[in-house]
């Protein structure tokens, strides 16, 4: 008999230590009989294969899609808010024009704007001979246009076109072109 026959010799050849758990096995056995390892003689321990890069899961990019989503629709609705929520903003005030007396007195008497048509000789008349005049606002009646005076001479020394009014009492008065087309309507 040959000592390779007899096992008692070479058996300590023949025996590995498993890598898993330290347990002495066959090196030719296909599994370790204390734990269950795949060949647990094999010397050089077992690689797993190559795996692919992880990409993100579709969940993943759904959870990011809601959450972008989500976002938008909170920040427009905090604008909405917060445009619908604002005071409103006040007007100025109206800057109200100083009403000419019942007489129909030029301006430059009336408050501290000259007349602008004092000087001219190029003014167009708005008024014509025949009208019936009105205060605007209050519908005072001012007179008639008796006729337009292309060059009138103003008691204050100035010249510039006017206006011959018959009033309602039957005076004739001559009125401030600027002034009267600023103050009266056509009634």
């Amino acid at each position: 008999m040959t000592p390779a026959d007899s096992g008692t010799e070479d058996d300590g050849a023949r025996m590995v230590t498993c890598r898993s758990c330290g347990n002495r096995v066959s090196r030719f056995a296909r599994r370790c009989a204390a734990c269950g390892e795949p060949d647990p003689g094999r010397a050089v321990p077992r690689v797993s294969p190559p795996t692919a890069p992880r990409r993100p899961s579709r969940r993943r990019g759904r959870r990011l899609l809601v959450g972008v989503v989500g976002l938008v629709v909170v920040t427009a609705a905090a604008l909405i808010t917060a445009v619908l929520l604002r005071a409103p903003l006040e007007a100025p005030p109206l800057e109200r024009r100083p009403s000419a007396p019942a007489d129909v007195t030029p301006r430059s008497t009336v408050g501290p704007a000259p007349s602008r048509s004092r000087g001219r000789t190029d003014w167009f008349f708005f008024f014509k001979a025949g009208d019936r005049l009105a205060r605007m606002g209050e519908d005072t009646p001012l007179g008639e246009v008796v006729r337009t005076e292309e060059a009138h001479a103003f008691p204050d020394g100035t010249t510039g076109p006017a206006y011959l009014l018959r009033t309602p009492a039957g005076e004739e008065r001559v009125v401030d072109a600027d002034e009267l087309e600023g103050s009266a309507k056509l009634q």
